[in-house]
């Protein structure tokens, strides 16, 4: 079974590549991209909701 990522990776990728040239925007947009990675796709934050 293949996963396939979501729309919200999705768009931080394309968006990430997008701003190649842009150091600043780029390193806002990868934290970003690394927060959504935290709560959406850690297994800790995971398991949390599923207890809430």
């Amino acid at each position: 079974m293949e996963v396939r990522p979501c729309k919200d990776c999705t768009w931080y990728r394309a968006q990430i590549e997008g701003a190649a040239k842009y150091p600043r925007v780029r390193a806002d947009l990868e934290a970003l991209f690394g927060a959504h990675l935290r709560r959406a796709h850690s297994d800790a934050e995971r398991a949390a909701r599923r207890r809430a």
